[in-house]
């Protein structure tokens, strides 16, 4: 990973190894300080005049601050006319956000019995380009934006295309032993509006330290009516601005409520960083806290992101998935609009806040490009009802909840043959509508792209789980007569669907149905996906499994995309041959309904592998298909976002699938059906989120090699029920 990040609320901040944002005239990677989908910072970059000072650690330890460690690696002369030798005079960077603005701390510390003078030297600029010009799509030419220098402080304003007023404001705050600061606009060309240049000369006594703080503030001013006073009124800044202690202290407080496991280092580290990195990922756009899609690209709501993240972390914060299916429910589609792919019912794909978005540039504001997120929405409200028993939430949303089911029979099946499938409407939208979007994500066996209208198999899968969770929810609503109905469609697709995308003679179910309605028999990790909504009977399940671990899909760091030895297999492609881990949490968690606990705890520690391969234990967006055959670590996917939100969630879904838990509502039950992975002789996991309460159990090996349940811990008011017959 080439980069570094923090976040809290809408605003990120992203530098290079060093915490610098580098020139983007020489770097184009994409740093910056962003808020809504906007560079408010394009440029930050920290020297000083001691020439040999060289960065020795970067501590990444938390999501809240990123602290820079530099020393002198060669002497240096004091003012004493003596030598300062090296490794004598200590520099840290302290970098956070507050949602507000960024802050950097500067601390300098002189180990030696000399005085020292230094200077440093911050370079800033702010560009306010938007998230797509970042990542390099071409679209109308930016407007100037006007900088002005007062007193202490720079301001940077920029006015959009639809009258949005954008401000970076910037100074410099020095403490003791700096005699002196300056700032100045350089005018460096390229047609640039200025680079502002903060100087502060220190004299740094014997043994003693001096700090500088530097403070960047980013608003955006939307074009309002003129307030009292003739100002305009501010709309997006991220709220209040709060010290990095409280910062630190709410982000402790949040994971010490939320899922940990203890037992093995390695299981402790994995848990806590998906944890921390999803909170991290949370914001709220006014309906309450959901996922963003990953960083540093999509730190924006998805559809199906932010969907089926809430679904892989009800057991650990199921206000997460109330605050995502509110967010969902406010922008479900409400009209035919061929340009966004939108229709009413429909749950979005994705929604942009910056001005390309706003300006209509590109059809984000939302879009609705795709097939998935509809279903989604239904089976995450659904199981909500069932881990928490919450019925006023879904009460809540019944009208979206209604408008989606009819989507799913109109629009979403398009020509009336039970199946959903999706083809682009938008000039500019979405080739591919399912979770492998990319152009040529959906190919045949000899590695010709697939030609739509497409119905992808998780797809169908997901619109049974959908009709059979609601089907049971809407008889503890008193509707029997939609229950009744979506009793008879689940089934009744489920029939269809065996009939015509399982094969036999290939062990294997169907990518998809292409345009002609003829079977796609591409073996990809798609059927995986099938297996957690419980459409398979229990023999094709088998058979279904036993094909996804076979060595062409199943990697030893997880379960391919695609099937190595085909045409359009490609290890380091997003879609045709990489490995994603929430699609293998989804498939882990089918494997464990089943009762497959030898597929399911290998495709487990596979992941827990490729885990202990990257930094802090986290996993990215996707990574390499190489197997372990061809490395001993996994290969990373050159732009993987990281954190990324599903990914995040992975490690907790690995949990809910050792532990086989199932929630029942109704009877207020939490059923487990356990299996303890090999080398592992407990594992303790706390604060399993169920009702109105948490639980903490505790997982052991019995003398004879089962796993033993006992519950330590328990305000929930549920009772845990041992099933017997869970696959064994």
């Amino acid at each position: 990973m080439q980069f570094e990040v923090i976040k809290h609320g809408d605003m990120f901040l992203v530098t290079n190894r060093d915490g610098n944002i580098p020139n983007p005239r020489t770097d184009s990677f994409g740093y910056g300080l962003f808020l809504c989908d906007t560079r408010g910072v394009s440029r930050f970059e920290f020297e000083t005049s001691i020439a040999s000072l060289r960065l020795v650690h970067c501590d990444a330890s938390t999501n809240v601050e990123r602290r820079y460690r530099l020393i002198n690696v060669d002497p240096i002369p004091s003012t004493d006319d003596r030598e300062i030798p090296p490794h004598a005079i200590h520099v840290t960077r302290i970098q956070w956000v507050d949602g507000h603005q960024l802050q950097e701390e500067c601390r300098i510390e002189n180990f030696t019995d000399s005085p020292v003078e230094l200077t440093l030297f911050y370079a800033l600029e702010a560009d306010f380009c938007d998230m797509f010009e970042v990542r390099g799509f071409h679209g109308p030419a930016a407007r100037p934006a006007v900088v002005n220098v007062v007193d202490d402080s720079a301001e940077y304003t920029y006015i959009t295309n639809d009258g949005w007023t954008y401000v970076t404001r910037a100074r410099l705050v020095p403490g003791p032993h700096v005699k002196k600061h300056t700032l100045a606009l350089l005018d460096e060309g390229h047609g640039t509006v200025g680079t502002v240049r903060f100087e502060a000369q220190v004299a740094l006594p014997a043994k003693a330290s001096a700090n500088v703080r530097v403070q960047v503030e980013h608003m955006q001013f939307a074009p309002r009516p003129h307030a009292e006073g003739g100002s305009t009124l501010p709309t997006v800044s991220s709220g209040a601005r709060v010290s990095r202690e409280h910062l630190e202290r709410t982000n402790r407080e949040w994971l010490d409520q939320r899922i940990q496991v203890e037992g093995t280092d390695a299981w402790t580290t994995w848990v806590r960083q998906g944890m921390a990195d999803l909170h991290m990922l949370v914001s709220d756009i006014g309906y309450g806290p959901f996922a963003v899609a990953g960083l540093p690209w999509y730190a924006v709501p998805f559809g199906r992101d932010s969907l089926i993240t809430a679904y892989l972390c009800l057991s650990a914060d199921p206000t997460l998935a109330a605050g995502t299916l509110r967010t969902m429910a406010a922008y479900q589609g409400k009209e035919l609009n061929p340009e966004r792919d939108e229709e009413p019912g429909k749950i979005m794909h994705e929604l942009r806040r910056g001005e390309w978005a706003r300006s209509g540039w590109v059809p984000f504001h939302p879009y609705y490009g795709s097939i998935d997120a509809t279903p989604l929405f239904l089976i995450l409200a659904a199981a909500y009802a069932e881990w928490t028993g919450d019925l006023d939430l879904v009460r809540s949303i019944l009208p979206h909840v209604h408008r989606g089911f009819e989507w799913m029979k109109t629009y979403g099946d398009r020509d009336g043959d039970g199946f959903l499938e999706y083809a682009c409407q938008s000039d500019r939208g979405l080739s591919n509508q399912g979770w492998k979007d990319s152009g040529d994500g959906i190919v045949h066996p000899d590695g010709t792209l697939v030609q739509g209208p497409i119905a992808l198999c998780e797809v169908q899968a997901y619109a049974y789980l959908a009709y059979q969770l609601w089907a049971d929810l809407y008889t503890r609503l008193g509707d029997n007569q939609r229950s009744a109905e979506l009793h008879r469609m689940a089934t009744s697709l489920q029939a269809r669907f065996l009939e015509t995308f399982w094969s036999p003679k290939q062990r294997m179910i169907a990518l998809a149905l292409d345009g002609a309605k003829r079977p796609v028999l591409t073996p990809t990790s798609n059927m995986g996906q099938v297996l957690w909504t419980g459409i398979l009977p229990g023999d094709v399940a088998h058979a279904v499994i036993d094909r996804l671990m076979e060595p062409d899909l199943f990697s030893g760091f997880g379960i391919r995309t695609l099937a190595a030895g085909l045409p359009a297999y490609n290890p380091l492609s997003y879609h045709r041959g990489s490995v994603w881990p929430h699609d293998n949490a989804l498939i882990a968690l089918g494997m464990s309904k089943y009762g497959r606990w030898d597929a399911c705890t290998a495709v487990i520690q596979g992941l827990l592998r490729a885990a202990s391969s990257f930094d802090r234990m986290r996993l990215p967006e996707l990574f390499g298909g190489f197997g372990l055959d061809e490395t001993t670590e996994p290969v990373p996917y050159p732009v993987s976002c990281s954190p990324q939100a599903w990914a995040a969630a992975t490690p907790v879904a690995a949990v809910q699938a050792l532990l086989g838990l199932r929630p029942d509502s109704v009877h207020r039950q939490l059923h487990v059906c356990p299996v303890i992975p090999e080398g592992v002789t407990h594992l303790r996991v706390r604060h399993i989120h169920v009702g109105t309460g948490s639980m903490d159990l505790l997982l052991t090996r019995a003398s004879n090699g089962q796993p033993c349940i006992a519950v330590e811990r328990n305000t929930s008011g549920w009772a845990i029920v041992l099933d017997s017959n869970c696959g064994r």
